[in-house]
């Protein structure tokens, strides 16, 4: 049986929010970055100690224009993408960096098609058994990723916790991960990727659906029942669609089928982060000037120059400089951005679900997928 694709442990996903907020909250933002130095090194001299070697015996050289013409697509792309909250969509700087990217995207195809040992063998996405997987995976961190970052704000800025309460308070869902990843293996075993995938995706849908209800007033309570439908989801997809994936490839080139996996999850969370702020940042700012237009003269008069602490749901710190009515409508125009960026997320986590139902495979996965591992959520 061909091993799996190389998971982090799942506890890890429990572990990862709360050191994250305890460096935040005690030390700086940065140190969050700091601390993986020790961590990389660590895991650095364990690989070369303990990691028997591998190779492709199909694969005879390093494809460097191929890797850097991918690299600088994908940067292009998420870069235009992140930038449209200070730059117009259709601003010669926005268009500039989309159009860079689609060329050395068109690039890399036609440099893959030709190469006698391409990075990514192209032919691997005709295979409906690998690309379904690999599109609803995209679908899937696109989601997470999108909604952990609109939460974390609505958390913080919006409810006025600190970094490490914050962290707390994605337990439920993380904890599902942790709770449900062990037994997702003999699942799938015994009814396949497409029922388990769609019936995970349907409990994410639940759970972004019950996210969209929330409000500046709402409780913690309104929020964990569907951290736990999306954590219990998350749990169901990823495993089994890396198994998918790994199955439908030769085992020569299953260190490929993973990377592929592994970039379309952080693809997918890169787009979600700046596409969903593109779709949330026009409505906030809408909704943010109609309202100030009403406030007293003096608050009305600096409404634009406010407009990106109200993007960020930085509600409070403009109700200090304003007035409490600033507070209240600068509160409610990111809601009503949260709002719209939490129905796309819905609406992409029912497309992923039909996705599923008609890509993947019906039958009985041929992988196995190791007890207590998952897919890390964010990285």
């Amino acid at each position: 049986m061909r091993p799996a694709a190389t998971e982090p442990p799942s506890v890890v996903l429990a572990v990862g929010p709360l050191l994250g907020g305890l460096l935040t909250e005690h030390f700086s933002w940065s140190a969050v970055f700091w601390v993986n130095v020790p961590i990389g090194a660590v895991a650095a001299w364990v690989a070369l100690r303990v990691v028997r070697e591998s190779s492709d015996p199909t694969s005879s050289s390093l494809d460097v224009p191929g890797a850097l013409l991918i690299t600088g697509a994908l940067f292009s792309l998420v870069w235009a993408l992140i930038e449209t909250n200070t730059h117009a969509f259709g601003s010669a700087y926005t268009l500039s960096f989309l159009t860079l990217g689609i060329v050395m995207l068109g690039g890399f195809i036609a440099r893959e098609s030709t190469a006698a040992d391409p990075m990514i063998p192209l032919g691997f996405f005709a295979r409906r058994r690998f690309s379904a997987p690999i599109a609803v995976m995209l679908l899937t961190g696109f989601v997470l990723f999108g909604t952990v970052y609109y939460m974390t704000l609505y958390f913080q800025n919006v409810k006025g916790l600190g970094a490490l309460d914050a962290g707390l308070r994605t337990l439920p869902l993380t904890l599902m991960i942790l709770v449900v990843a062990p037994t997702v293996g003999r699942i799938n075993q015994r009814v396949g990727p497409r029922w388990v995938v769609t019936l995970g995706m349907t409990l994410v849908a639940g759970g972004m659906l019950g996210l969209t209800q929330l409000d500046v007033g709402s409780g913690y309570g309104a929020v964990w029942p569907f951290f736990v439908l999306v954590g219990t989801g998350i749990a169901m997809i990823m495993p089994t669609l890396s198994a998918a994936a790994m199955g439908a490839v030769e085992a020569a080139k299953s260190g490929v089928a993973s990377g592929v996996l592994n970039t379309a999850r952080q693809i997918g969370g890169a787009l979600g982060i700046a596409v969903l702020g593109a779709v949330a940042a026009p409505r906030i700012t809408d909704s943010w000037l109609s309202a100030a237009a009403q406030l007293p003269a003096p608050v009305a008069a600096r409404a634009d120059g406010l407009t990106e602490l109200v993007i960020g749901g930085q509600g409070r710190v403009v109700g200090r400089i304003g007035s409490m009515g600033a507070q209240d409508a600068a509160l409610e125009a990111f809601m009503s951005g949260m709002h719209a960026a939490l129905y796309t997320t819905f609406g992409l986590t029912v497309a992923a679900a039909v996705l599923a139902v008609t890509g993947l495979s019906g039958g009985r996965s041929a992988e196995a997928v190791p007890s207590g591992h998952a897919v890390a959520a964010g990285g």
